[in-house]
């Protein structure tokens, strides 16, 4: 019999996971642990690893010889040394196929918050003022420009939308082998100079990390818009600070941040050309129940039939251990 861990888990219960695990020769447990020292010695005997938010370093993973698989509960894996994993022949995987239409549609509502300019306008009206100069400047979406930086699903489901509100979209991605015929792909200088509003997508790597520095917030428009619904740390907060405190961009609008959850005291939250939700982009209660059943899918799938439907590191499977 299988020994599957849950490493962690932000829900109420297991039971959409044992449900997906009970299907196998397997057992389902969730960790407790109060250190890394603990994490191990709870996780050592797994078979295979169900994991939410634990950091899965090569020192952790070293130290458990019979894990096969480690599946992350999203999309991004950035909390897992994909190359130690493949190293030492465990497999990564992740779930793709869900929240594509939750996150941008929050990505595109937040972009209507800018344009429409609907938080300077409700403080407005809430302060007694009932004036329509409290939202300026607004544009008609049919004549700006949207920029996004990563095309894949949850990019070009956002390509949709702005599509039909009109915008021209272009985007960066250097890795996407093909696009819509109504975007243009561009360098991530012209998106940077072209875009009224920009809508990150991309996946966090080395690549990516700060991409959005002062460099970059220099190039932008001052009247640009920068929406934030990928990963935090793609964006300098130091540098993101100083572009909208010194309005050298229009604002921001943003789901996730470096840290989560931010210091209260954090200095963007004093700015009123910034404005921030709690990494819920992701969130509807269908998207829950199909991450959760995905997650535990591909564990059991590794477990018996040797790898799972979406893969970070087919390389590994050269050294997979113990396949069917």
């Amino acid at each position: 019999m299988f020994k599957v861990m849950l490493t962690d888990s932000v829900f109420s219960d297991i039971a959409i996971e044992q449900e997906e695990i009970g299907k196998i020769d397997a057992t389902l447990t969730l960790a407790t642990y109060k250190d890394e020292a603990e994490m191990v010695a709870a996780l050592r005997d797994a078979d295979g690893l169900i994991n939410h938010f634990a950091p899965m370093t090569r020192r952790v993973m070293e130290q458990l010889p019979k894990c096969r698989v480690i599946s992350r509960c999203g999309v991004g894996y950035d909390n897992i040394d994909v190359a130690a994993a493949t190293e030492l022949g465990i497999l990564v995987a992740h779930v793709r196929d869900y929240c594509i239409e939750e996150a941008s549609s929050h990505t595109f509502a937040l972009l209507l918050a800018c344009a429409r300019r609907l938080f300077p306008i409700d403080r407005s009206v809430r302060a007694g003022r009932w004036d329509h100069a409290a939202g300026r400047p607004m544009h008609n979406l049919a004549t700006q420009t949207v920029g996004l930086v990563g095309v894949g699903k949850i990019g070009g489901a956002t390509a949709k939308k702005a599509l039909a509100f009109g915008l021209e979209v272009l985007a960066f991605d250097p890795y996407a082998k093909s696009v819509g015929p109504d975007i243009e792909l561009v360098s991530f200088e012209a998106l940077l100079e072209q875009s009224d509003y920009i809508c990150i997508h991309a996946a966090l790597t080395e690549e990516t990390r700060g991409l959005f520095s002062d460099a970059a917030f220099a190039r932008m428009k001052p009247t640009a818009y920068l929406i934030n619904g990928a990963r935090g740390p793609i964006v300098d907060e130091e540098a993101l600070f100083r572009a909208l405190s010194e309005r050298q961009i229009a604002g921001a609008a943003v789901d996730t941040m470096v840290k989560e959850p931010p210091d209260p005291d954090n200095p963007l939250f004093k700015l009123d050309n910034f404005i921030v939700t709690s990494h819920v982009s992701w969130y509807s209660e269908e998207s829950i129940e199909l991450l959760r059943r995905e997650n535990a899918r591909a564990v059991a799938d590794t477990l018996t039939v040797g790898k799972p439907r979406y893969l970070v590191n087919p390389e590994a499977l050269k050294k997979a251990r113990r396949t069917p």
